[in-house]
């Protein structure tokens, strides 16, 4: 009986694992920044959004990268979390297995960009994705396209 128990135990703490791992929701400091932005405008020239904790909070900038507090308070509500999740749940892993943190030339020619920050167990990544489909693996240009699909929707 006693060798059945020590055989039990740990095919029991394996089968507790689970893979499903989300990037905004290991911990109540990570999470994920989104959104477009456009620096040769007049007025609000970026529109970001942070997924942090199960919740979507909007951005307070009008221009400029942001940083982690650069949001409002209050958050957005329960929907708008819901539409906004999927970026979480779809983010391509092909970004942080990649050194490479610029893809295309966001802005040069005023045509703007995708800027994408990840908080993940302490460790801050970001990236800027040209508007234009240059220097874009197909995952990446399919991911920025759902970007701009969430952007609109919200």
């Amino acid at each position: 009986m006693k060798y059945l128990l020590l055989c039990f135990f740990p095919l029991l703490f394996l089968l507790s694992c689970d893979d499903d791992e989300q990037l905004t929701t290991n911990s109540k400091e990570d999470y994920l920044i989104f959104g477009r932005y456009g620096f040769q405008c007049f007025g609000n020239c970026i529109t970001v959004y942070k997924l942090q904790a199960g919740q979507l909070f909007a951005d307070d900038l009008e221009y400029g990268f942001p940083e982690a507090d650069d949001f409002q308070t209050t958050p957005l509500s329960d929907a708008q979390f819901q539409m906004a999740e999927v970026l979480s749940d779809e983010f391509p892993e092909e970004l942080l297995e990649t050194e490479q943190r610029i893809f295309g030339c966001p802005d040069c020619a005023d045509q703007g960009g995708f800027y994408l920050s990840l908080k993940r167990n302490g460790t801050v990544t970001t990236w800027q994705i040209d508007t234009d489909d240059v220097d874009q693996t197909p995952g990446i240009l399919a991911y920025k396209a759902r970007i701009a699909e969430v952007l609109e929707a919200l």
